[in-house]
């Protein structure tokens, strides 16, 4: 009696040397994983589309990654949205600055700005989006002092855009008048 893996594998050898079955299995398959993560996003299956990430393993490139961490932002799925950061690591994947910065966006708007001001600290580049957004994180958040603190930080790496200079001295604006009017109160 013949074993049975044996007999699987001659099932499975015949479907790949037959020129039939071969046309038809490899027109049954799809190898091009960014549409899938693409469809399953849009129509709002994250959770799909994380699992779609997780068979795909080190396939998943950053179309696919970018795909996932959009609907995240959108959705505001923080777990979702650590299970692609974590996936990133295991699959020992360099995400690019535009990764990085999209994942502090994430942090951000889920309210974790511990693990966005971490991400921010772990780039080995930054860019001014990025510096942007850790900015706006801090600002949102009501940490004026921290914003302000990191926008010297952006002025002594080199780094300048003219929207945060307006930005910044609105910031020390509303901090002068309100001290101001604090002390007018004593």
């Amino acid at each position: 009696m013949p074993r049975k893996s044996f007999c699987v594998y001659s099932h499975v050898r015949h479907l790949f040397l037959s020129p039939v079955s071969r046309y038809t299995f490899s027109r049954q398959i799809s190898f091009s994983p960014s549409p899938n993560l693409k469809t399953l996003c849009s129509s709002g299956q994250l959770k799909e589309a994380l699992l779609q990430m997780a068979i795909l393993g080190r396939e998943v490139k950053f179309e696919g990654y970018d795909t996932i961490l959009n609907e995240c932002v959108s959705q505001r799925a923080i777990r979702e949205g650590q299970r692609v950061h974590t996936h990133m690591i295991k699959t020992c994947y360099l995400p690019s600055v535009y990764l990085r910065t999209r994942l502090i966006v994430l942090y951000n708007k889920c309210d974790c700005l511990g693990d966005a001001r971490e991400m921010f600290d772990e780039m080995p580049q930054k860019n001014v989006v990025s510096w942007t957004a850790m900015i706006s994180a801090y600002s949102q958040r009501g940490f004026a002092f921290e914003a302000l603190n990191l926008f010297v930080e952006m002025l002594r790496s080199g780094t300048l855009c003219f929207a945060f200079i307006l930005f910044v001295i609105n910031i020390l604006y509303s901090l002068f008048y309100g001290l101001h009017g604090y002390y007018l109160l004593i």
